[in-house]
Order: C-alpha cells, then sequence, then structure tokens
C-alpha cells in the first residue's frame, strides 16, 4: 500500500503557483506569513539575550544545540516568506494590472 502511495505521489501533476486559483494562493499565502510571523518573533526575541549570552560564557554544547534551533528556524522564516511573497505578488499581478 506505502508503494503504491509514493507512486502515485511521485506520477502526480505539478501545478505551479501561477496555474493555482486565487483561493489556493491566499490559503497558502495566509499560513506561510502566520509562519513567518511566529518562527520570527522567535527568533528574535532568542537571539538577543543568546548572542550576550555566548559572549560572555562561550559555546559549551546546549549553546551549540540553541544555535541550530535558531539557525533552522531562520531558515524555516526565509523559505515561508518567500513563498508568502510569490504568492501575493501572483495575486497582484492578477488583480491590480
Amino acid at each position: 500500500m506505502l508503494k503504491r502511495w509514493f507512486k502515485a505521489w511521485r506520477n502526480r501533476d505539478h501545478l505551479p503557483f501561477k496555474n493555482m486559483p486565487d483561493w489556493a494562493l491566499v490559503v497558502i499565502g495566509l499560513i506561510c506569513t502566520a509562519q513567518v510571523w511566529y518562527w520570527g518573533t522567535f527568533v528574535t526575541t532568542i537571539s538577543g539575550p543568546y548572542i550576550e549570552a555566548t559572549n560572555a560564557h562561550g559555546f559549551p554544547p546546549i549553546a551549540v544545540a540553541i544555535g541550530v534551533v535558531l539557525g533552522c528556524a531562520g531558515i524555516v522564516v526565509l523559505v515561508a516568506s518567500g513563498i508568502a511573497t510569490r504568492c501575493g505578488y501572483i495575486l497582484g499581478n492578477r488583480h491590480l494590472e
């Protein structure tokens, strides 16, 4: 059953953003915007005290782990903001031009 699901997933038709309906772009854009807000707040709240603590105490293993988590959250913010921006750009071109 799992092989059949993977085969169907690989053989599906890919739908680029420019061909998606407006409602799908709005939903994807809103979800990505919420992710950017949440993870961006997390990164900006934690990164200041993290930098101060590592300047004062160096890099023990917990500081390295926190740095990896902050880096991953930053990557999530970067990718989600790109997707949200693309959805907004496409919707703007469709309805404002």
